[in-house]
């Protein structure tokens, strides 16, 4: 074997020695450090109250909820004459979620945090307009009717 190819081969061993060392090592490593970061940055203090007490805050999160509605389009036949319910799909009805934690008492251990949680939605301009009016079926009500016996087959006006 040539001088040139034991000095590769012992390169690459070292190489090879090297990257099982790193790839021993680096985990316990990266755990510690994101444990030490975990443990400042996920203790709730009066210090980082902005990072968790409020919402958006200083994370700057965005919490948006979409509703959607199944608008009962038949809402008298269904009830009345057993007709098969028609449903148009509403929204969605888009919301920005806010929340704020009031007033946070931190106990002298410093391991509970009380207080009151405030929370609020604000509509969004890309929603269906919230004074839209939307018909829904209780489905608890309706089975309630009809497992009672009464009479489904009326019409509105009859007695």
């Amino acid at each position: 074997m040539s001088a040139c190819a034991k000095l590769c081969l012992a390169g690459c061993f070292l190489i090879g020695v090297g990257f099982i060392a790193v790839g021993i090592l680096l985990p316990g490593v990266v755990d510690g450090v994101m444990k030490d970061q975990i443990k400042a940055q996920g203790t709730m203090t009066q210090d980082n109250v902005g990072l968790w007490g409020r919402i958006p805050g200083e994370t700057k999160m965005f919490l948006r909820r979409d509703f959607y509605f199944f608008d009962l389009q038949n809402a008298d036949e269904v009830l009345f004459s057993n007709a098969t319910p028609r449903f148009i799909e509403r929204g969605p009805f888009s919301y920005q979620e806010y929340q704020e934690f009031l007033d946070p008492k931190f106990d002298q251990d410093g391991n509970t945090v009380t207080g009151q949680m405030w929370q609020y939605y604000k509509p969004l301009s890309d929603g269906l307009d919230p004074e839209t009016k939307v018909s829904t079926l209780s489905l608890g009500a309706g089975a309630r009717g009809r497992d009672s016996g009464a009479n489904t087959d009326r019409r509105a006006g009859d007695t």
